[in-house]
């Protein structure tokens, strides 16, 4: 089957999005697919209208690149106009839109004009923030897909509140095997590495600190963790923020005054993603204070080193921990309580135990990518399918 994919970030870069359409899109060329993907360049910040698409070759796949501003609605019909040349030359079975806002709206406007079915993979901001801020869009892109798929069960009712779909799916995350299996530094190593207490809590946060990953919420939580735990506590800060946020952080943490034990905050801004998998693997808890998710990869990567997670109760996050049952949520519209189940938590030691040992056991079952990619192939399949009677099958 020869697959368009069409994604808003891809590596090189590093993010979420771009390691799940990695993930995804290399397992489909293993399975045979013939695929091409389009996605942003980054590096790439021509005024609009200006700037051109470039091609290479990522780990083995024909990735088209178009400047930074064409995924922009002043420079839109750039990037419609070229996908349209790269239809028309790779003449596509289906394309496949890994975000609704902005590839599922390009797709759409490209592809129709071949009469090409379109897949649209929601991810989280593209439902959550687009359904205030660009509703119009969003619903022509859902109501128009043939397919809309989404990381968790919550986005694809929120989209159903503008439009109905003419079919949907839920399709989990996954966690590619390699980054689960990478070779773990002992976790006393690590520790001693970063100066970090063997005998005390290490608690640690991968997030990139905009709004919706509830710095205020983490504050409250890590102040009061800090007045009432009877032990050493260190703070692992992990990924992209800025000073002032680090020191608001280390500010709460340290608010206790003397107490008799160490309230450290260690960051470890932008570490290789090859280093991830052992930073995760040396903290007693990773924790999560989204004020709205997908299905963050994070949780699921932590889980896959063996750590415990707790999590403000909100979209995937709800979907992952209890799928699992292996995991603490914290109620997200009252820090002050999830400070406490927080502190009982990390309080028993055999708990932890026994979320790690739990979580890392379920990930590589329930949020296998052969689980992922089996799901994608099968909407793939139905779609190609002329001669099957019926609509195309509904799981939501």
């Amino acid at each position: 089957m020869k697959i368009l994919f069409v994604a808003s970030q891809y590596p090189p870069t590093d993010s979420g999005i771009a390691v799940a359409a990695h993930r995804i899109t290399s397992e489909l060329v293993k399975r045979g697919h013939d695929l091409r993907v389009v996605t942003r360049n980054l590096d790439d910040d021509s005024p609009s209208g200006f700037g051109r698409a470039v091609q290479d070759l990522t780990n083995g796949i024909v990735t088209h690149r178009f400047p930074e501003k064409w995924y922009r609605q002043a420079a839109y019909s750039h990037g419609i106009s070229e996908l349209h040349h790269i239809c028309a030359g790779f003449q596509p079975d289906l394309v496949h839109a890994y975000n609704a806002i902005t590839a599922g709206y390009m797709a759409l406007a490209s592809s129709r004009r071949s009469q090409i079915p379109v897949v649209v993979s929601c991810r989280g901001d593209d439902i959550t923030n687009a359904i205030l801020t660009k509703s119009s869009t969003l619903r022509l892109v859902l109501r128009s897909a043939d397919v809309v798929t989404a990381v968790s069960g919550s986005l694809l009712e929120w989209g159903n509140i503008i439009t109905s779909y003419k079919a949907s799916r839920t399709i989990f995350n996954s966690i590619d095997p390699s980054f689960a299996t990478s070779p773990h530094e002992d976790k006393n190593r690590f520790r001693n590495q970063f100066g970090l207490s063997e005998n005390g809590v290490v608690i640690g946060t991968v997030a990139e600190f905009r709004w919706k990953k509830g710095l205020d919420y983490l504050e409250i939580l890590l102040k009061i963790i800090s007045e009432r735990f009877k032990g050493h506590v260190d703070y692992v800060l992990i990924g992209r923020y800025n000073e002032k946020i680090e020191t608001r952080l280390r500010a709460a943490l340290t608010s206790s005054g003397d107490v008799g034990y160490n309230r450290r905050l260690i960051p470890i801004a932008n570490p290789n993603r090859q280093d991830l998998p052992t930073i995760l693997s040396a903290l007693d808890l990773f924790l999560l204070t989204s004020k709205r998710e997908g299905m963050p990869n994070a949780l699921l990567e932590a889980m896959s080193c063996g750590t415990a997670i707790a999590a403000t109760a909100v979209n995937g996050t709800i979907e992952i921990i209890r799928r699992s049952n292996s995991g603490l949520l914290l109620d997200p519209f009252d820090p002050v309580a999830g400070a406490n189940d927080l502190l009982r938590l990390i309080e028993s030691s055999e708990q932890l135990a026994r979320f790690a040992r739990e979580g890392k056991e379920r990930v590589q079952v329930e949020f296998a990518v052969e689980n992922e990619v089996n799901s994608i192939c099968d909407i793939y399949t139905d779609l190609m399918d002329r001669n099957q009677p019926g609509p195309i099958r509904k799981d939501r």
